[in-house]
């Protein structure tokens, strides 16, 4: 009996001791992760509600675009100009309730409502993933170390895919305010799909409501408006589609109609979300126009299937791998 006991003591201590490095680990683990979720969280917390004006380098597709970009806060009041250095001059305008589009080579102006949940409305936040709903069952967080850009010292954050139907994203975020001085959409491959990057950057405690206005005269310009001929549905609403097959994760978020200028129908438009990466679908009935035909198209790192559906025009857009839109543009139906 004695000997048994000691062995079960051995056994005892041999268990504890092994589990305790499994214990640490996972301790270890899940603070990490605490701490990528955290920052995540900061970082879109900044973009959208701190002072700042700086110059932006966007790269997408082997094509570089400048930006200068001023995004200003009073209150519950957010505007932001983001002016095009190169090129010919493109400017955008945001406040809480419209984005506004200057094009000098066209001499138009086109404003639309803005869309809270679109992030695309904003180049900078575009290209940015979101915190609300990280799902990790889709995707890992991992805080790799603190490195520096736009000449300050930065965190550095990965976000990893779990499957082939997203992209991932390597960020670096400034020490001190959590703000993205530096953003990589990258492949399966890891390769670089699409880079936003700051080269310089201020943080200021005000800026002037007139930095936010227009540099550009726009007298003798046509504008144009876009219209809003259904309100926005939330996801418990019945539209007039539904979608047979969805990579996993995705669900829509919200649904709308809008009228575009020179139209005569308006486009349908279905949001879906896994949390993080974001695709619109629009139907449109009718033939195809401008040449448009069915099959993959990309601009950058955005990337679009067009499918014939029936009578009508299916289109998925979103910065995410073709297989992911040419699922959700093919299979969409008519709701019964």
């Amino acid at each position: 009996m004695t000997e048994v006991a000691a062995c079960r003591r051995r056994a005892a201590r041999r268990s504890r001791h092994g589990l305790l490095p499994t214990l640490l680990l996972a301790a270890a683990a899940l603070a990490a992760s605490d701490e990528a979720g955290e920052l995540l969280m900061r970082m879109n917390m900044a973009v959208e509600g701190l002072n700042y004006e700086g110059t932006l380098l966007h790269m997408a597709g082997g094509e570089p675009m400048l930006m200068r970009i001023v995004h200003r806060v009073d209150g519950d009041e957010v505007s932001e100009r983001i002016t095009a250095l190169d090129g010919p001059g493109r400017e955008i305008l945001r406040n809480n309730d419209e984005v506004t589009c200057i094009l000098p080579d066209e001499r138009s102006v086109l404003v639309e409502p803005r869309d809270i949940g679109d992030r695309s409305q904003s180049p900078l936040q575009g290209s940015l993933p979101r915190s609300d709903s990280l799902d990790p069952a889709l995707y890992r967080l991992r805080v790799e170390g603190r490195s520096s850009a736009a000449g300050k010292a930065a965190r550095i954050l990965t976000i990893e895919p779990r499957d082939l139907y997203r992209y991932g994203y390597r960020l670096w975020l400034d020490e001190a305010t959590g703000m993205p001085l530096k953003a990589q959409l990258r492949g399966q491959d890891g390769g670089v799909v699409e880079q936003i990057m700051f080269t310089e950057i201020e943080i200021r405690d005000r800026i002037p409501p007139e930095a936010v206005k227009a540099s550009l005269d726009t007298s003798g310009y046509r504008f144009e408006r876009a219209i809003e001929s259904s309100p926005p549905e939330q996801d418990n609403a019945t539209p007039g589609w539904r979608a047979d097959r969805l990579p996993p994760g995705f669900r829509r978020i919200a649904a709308r109609a809008r009228l575009a200028p020179g139209a005569k129908l308006p486009t349908e438009q279905f949001v879906y979300s896994d949390g993080l990466a974001t695709v619109s679908v629009f139907v449109d009935m009718g033939p195809p126009a401008n040449g448009e035909r069915e099959g993959l198209s990309r601009m950058g790192a955005t990337n679009a299937y067009t499918a014939i559906v029936g009578d009508y025009l299916v289109t998925a857009v979103g910065e995410v791998p073709p297989r992911t839109v040419e699922m959700m543009a093919t299979g969409m139906r008519r709701a019964e």
